[in-house]
């Protein structure tokens, strides 16, 4: 962790992010100014400014406020207001809603094959009055060319002291760049939340991103290889995305560091080494792909936030009929579940019309459900939001105003709906084209209770029988919600207590149907499914308990094994603390195959100064692969006199460098005086666990008759077993240009990526 120290530091934070072996770190440091100022002389030269030869252009998804211009986000001053930028929270006096948070500002990088370095970003904001120097922003990067990736979210909340304030936000990482490669960067400011006077926002008096360009050539391809399989990724290996990092949850709901998560995909294919996928890779298909190549995998999965476009026209917005209301529609009632189930989301778009109060409280009151609209409306609209606010999903229900005006609905006879449904499909071919990664829910269109229900029927009969299968045949992510059904009887009648005082509009019950299956469609096909547990101890592990006279009498059972010092499959031996008199007694005598002498013992008390039980001792194996098949564990201890030949521990193994599972709890009374006692634990199949890599004893008190200070004197600890055998991974031979490879990967990925414009 960075810890950097400023009389004005307000916040610190730091995470980590593993996108490939190796662990970094992003930090945080957010520096509070006195005056409005008090930071513009770190304004300086940067890959960014305006007027470098490093900068091919800044894009920005809308105005700014009048007199504050976009061009003040980058163009290295900030001695006026001309040189400043302002987008605020509500609509200042004479200003227009275009120019209100959030907003996009995308910069794209040139002059450098290989991308840059980049070793910090800085923004700065203030202002003289109004705590306009408050600001929080999304920060998403692009390596190599690629999609812009979330790299999280930060708050910067300045002390109230009368308005005249400034914060300086500084993000770098203490191991090397932040991300190298990096050809483009986008910042969405958004509302941070705090206590507001005038119209609220930000002023930015400064963006900048230092670096310098990467060295080598750009790379092509990296190879991650395991169990006998190798995976080729057209990923840069240059690609290290850091970390998320997150400010104070200012917004409440969902905890920021939640929130703003981001996925990582681990796999433990070398004893304890790990490969670390970028979570680039990670969509479903990938996670359901790795499922098939190997059985022997146990995966965790942390995935990043969804942002999502709610998407349509009256009924998205939450009309109730007659001009009435219902507060958030579907969408609060989805967040809710949403939450709930703590799945990180953002809901995007144009509009903020009719929120509930929940939405409103925790940041998610967004949404382009616009009244009365049709499907060539949302046509005109769709790319320019999908450029301002890059959704990962569309919740898409349009059609019915199509039907209600009767818009060139079809030529055919009856209640043809073709031309809507070309429509609909020029519509999808759109989303699709500005990001081929996108994951759309299309919904059937709820009834309306009257005569033009049957077009309503004939339109999602299409939607399943056409639309749905041509799109999923173009290997596109869409998924068919059938809301209809939600609205009708088992006979087909339509339901009426699931609608307000119209024929079209549902109710706050109807709302609910609506967001359950939403929310349905979001859990089964957006989210990563739980990890597969680990393997439970068999129900036929047992122990046996042999108490001998005389100390030495069981020591010609040791041999030896696979956690004998200096055994090629031993890598270490962990010990939670020294033995007591660990003068006489030494922890290399729990595994170093003697006893003769009492250095080659360790004692554990119960009631000595110091050294006393419980104390926990870990063996990591190495030298297999696959870890191994333990047939067998010993656990041999005995002393002169003092009952203390007793023992009692519990026994827990790592599978394949997972976490450590509980495998019981042994013991052997009754060693009096000149004794020595052995416990071995097996398993009625010959075999304990398979695949494991590490085993871990933690010595309690026998809580037998004691004499003296009590405890265990332990004369050897000892672990059997062979390797286990490499598992044979489903055949997946995919040969192209001389290498194996995966084929699509691209569709595999659900991430987003920028739109051309």
């Amino acid at each position: 962790m960075k810890i950097t120290s400023s009389p004005f530091t307000v916040f610190l934070f730091t995470a980590t992010f593993a996108a490939t072996a190796v662990h970094a770190s992003i930090f945080t440091q957010i520096d509070e100014g006195s005056s409005h100022t008090a930071f513009d002389s770190n304004i300086t030269a940067h890959l960014i400014r305006n007027g470098e030869s490093t900068l091919a252009s800044m894009v920005t998804s809308h105005a700014s406020y009048n007199g504050f211009p976009a061009s003040g986000l980058n163009d290295g001053s900030a001695a006026s207001n001309s040189n400043l930028t302002y987008y605020s929270i509500r609509n200042p006096s004479g200003g227009a809603s275009s120019v209100w948070l959030p907003v996009t500002i995308t910069f794209t990088l040139t002059g450098s094959l290989t991308g840059y370095d980049i070793s910090s970003i800085q923004t700065i904001a203030g202002w003289s009055d109004p705590y306009l120097g408050d600001q929080k922003f999304q920060l998403r990067l692009s390596v190599n060319g690629g999609k812009l990736t979330d790299y999280g979210t930060c708050t910067s909340i300045a002390a109230l002291n009368g308005g005249n304030n400034s914060t300086m936000v500084t993000l770098a990482d203490d191991s090397g760049p932040i991300a190298s490669g990096m050809t483009g960067l986008q910042f969405v400011l958004m509302n941070p939340k705090t206590t507001q006077g005038g119209s609220g926002g930000t002023v930015i008096h400064q963006l900048q991103a230092f670096g310098t360009p990467t060295s080598g050539p750009k790379p092509q391809v990296w190879g991650l290889v395991g169990t006998g399989l190798a995976l080729i990724a057209t990923a840069a290996r240059r690609h290290r995305r850091k970390s998320a990092f997150s400010g104070p949850n200012a917004d409440g709901g969902v905890p920021m560091a939640r929130r703003h998560s981001v996925t990582v995909f681990s796999l433990n294919r070398t004893g304890s080494k790990f490969l670390h996928f970028p979570a680039t890779m990670c969509g479903l298909p990938f996670l359901r792909a790795l499922a098939v190549i190997t059985t022997t995998t146990f995966c965790h999965v942390a995935f990043a936030e969804l942002r999502i476009l709610p998407l349509g026209d009256s009924i998205t917005e939450g009309d109730g009929g007659s001009g009435r209301l219902i507060p958030g529609g579907y969408r609060d009632p989805l967040a809710r579940a949403l939450n709930n189930a703590n799945i990180p989301f953002q809901f995007v778009g144009d509009s903020a019309s009719n929120p509930s109060d929940y939405l409103t409280s925790i940041g998610q009151d967004r949404h382009s459900g616009h009244g009365g609209w049709r499907i060539d409306q949302i046509q005109s609209n769709i790319t320019n939001w999908q450029q301002s606010f890059l959704p990962d999903v569309i919740l898409l229900h349009i059609g019915t105003n199509d039907i209600l005006q009767n818009r060139n609905l079809g030529t055919g006879v009856g209640f043809d709906t073709s031309n809507a449904i070309a429509r609909l499909t020029t519509l999808l071919d759109t989303l699709y084209s500005n990001n081929s990664s996108l994951n759309v829910i299309l919904s059937t269109l709820i009834p309306i209770d009257d005569s033009r229900n049957d077009y309503v029927k004939n339109y999602n009969a299409f939607l399943t029988s056409t639309v749905v299968p041509h799109f999923l045949s173009l290997g596109r992510s869409i998924t068919l919600v059938d809301n209809y059904a939600n609205f009708v009887t088992d006979t087909g009648a339509v339901r009426a207590d699931l609608y307000d005082n119209t024929n079209v509009h549902p109710n706050a019950a109807g709302y609910q149907k609506m967001a359950d299956a939403w929310f349905s469609a979001i859990k089964n096909t957006l989210v990563p499914p739980d990890p597969p547990a680990p393997p439970s101890p068999p129900a036929t592990l047992h122990s046996t308990s042999q108490v001998s006279a005389g100390t030495a009498s069981l020591d010609g059972k040791i041999r030896t094994n696979l956690v004998r010092a200096g055994a090629s499959t031993l890598e270490s031996v962990t010990v939670s603390h020294d033995p007591s008199l660990s003068g006489t007694f030494k922890t290399t005598g729990l595994n170093d195959g003697s006893a003769t002498a009492s250095s080659n013992l360790t004692y554990y008390a119960v009631n000595e100064p110091t050294g006393n039980l419980p104390a926990t001792i870990t063996f990591t194996l190495q030298g297999s692969a696959s870890g191994y098949d333990i047939t067998s564990i010993e656990s041999l201890a005995g002393w002169k006199d003092s009952n203390i030949g007793d023992q009692k521990f519990q026994l827990l193994l790592s599978i394949r460098g997972d976490d450590f599972l509980d495998y019981g709890t042994y013991s052997a009374t009754g060693a009096l005086g000149d004794f020595a006692s052995l416990v071995t634990v097996t398993d009625e199949s010959g075999r304990i666990a398979s695949g494991v890599t590490g085993v871990r004893f933690v010595y309690l008190n026998p809580d037998g008759t004691q004499g003296g200070n009590g405890g265990t004197v332990i004369r050897e600890l000892q672990v059997f077993g062979t390797a286990s055998a490499v598992p044979e991974p489903s055949a997946i031979a995919l040969l192209g240009a001389g290498a194996l490879g995966l084929v699509g990967w691209h569709a595999l990925s659900r991430s987003r990526r920028p739109i051309s414009r």
